[in-house]
């Protein structure tokens, strides 16, 4: 190459604008990867990714309630199909930490544990928070705007009637996934229905989702405790809750001990 023609290259600076490409790639990269064999018939590409736009395979009919001894649960407000997404449009309002400044988040409020602010923070993330995992972003994650944070857990398989999106056993998309990467929130976020669930039943979620259970085997124990005590890390406040209550009430919903968590909240 001569000089000229080096001259005639464009100089591109790895900026904040640049690194975005990379993090967020283009739709061509998503048409691409939806088109090489071994993706073909992945339900990412034949059912998730048409589904994200189809009004039919998508719906908000819930509504936020409480509980009196779960504190805040959520609930369908109408009957929704297995196989929809629910409040998939708010999924995108999230507060995401990486694990490395995490990890000094946690070491800061430990060491000025008297800035009580910084620890009102931490345990609203953990309490609200969850690990979220992928190949364009791996750390800690929480809604700010979304009411499925108040989706509690479900103690058996039988009372389960939602789920995520992706699964950690989904392991055909984690090596390299443009569709993964330009949707992160909705597919990571992100739940679908594993049932047909009737008006005026509690959405409920196996809470082992959020968390790798090899890495953190004393959270399989607290939700278990949380399935005997009815106690989870949000507390059930006496609140004057009366719209709640109205809610709860006109759906007729009754209340099951046996499914109970008082954690309001994914984790």
């Amino acid at each position: 190459m001569t000089i000229s023609d080096e001259s005639s290259v464009p100089t591109r600076f790895y900026d904040g604008t640049t690194h975005k490409l990379y993090t967020r790639p283009s739709r061509m990269w998503e048409e691409w990867y939806c088109r090489i064999p071994e993706l073909l018939t992945h339900k990412i590409c034949t059912t998730i990714r048409p589904q994200f736009f189809d009004r039919k395979g998508n719906t908000e009919a819930t509504v936020v309630v409480h509980h009196p001894d779960k504190g805040r649960s959520l609930h369908a407000s109408e009957s929704i199909p297995a196989g929809t997404f629910i409040n998939l449009s708010d999924f995108g309002s999230s507060l995401f930490i990486d694990y490395a400044d995490w990890g000094c988040f946690l070491n800061f409020t430990m060491e000025y544990s008297d800035a009580t602010l910084y620890s009102k923070s931490r345990d609203m993330m953990i309490a609200y928070g969850y690990e979220s995992y992928s190949n364009s972003r791996s750390g800690w994650i929480t809604s700010v705007a979304n009411v499925n944070t108040f989706t509690n857990h479900g103690c058996t398989e039988e009372e389960r009637n939602v789920g995520g999106i992706l699964q950690r056993e989904d392991t055909k998309i984690v090596d390299f996934s443009p569709l993964l990467a330009r949707h992160n929130e909705l597919l990571h976020n992100g739940v679908i229905s594993s049932r047909n669930i009737e008006k005026g039943e509690e959405i409920l979620q196996n809470y082992l989702e959020f968390r790798d259970e090899e890495k953190d085997p004393e959270y399989s124990k607290f939700l278990s405790e949380v399935c005997e005590t009815n106690t989870g890390l949000v507390p059930n406040e006496n609140m004057d809750s009366r719209n709640d209550e109205s809610a709860y009430n006109s759906m007729d919903v009754s209340s099951n001990d046996s499914t109970d968590d008082s954690s309001d909240d994914s984790a």
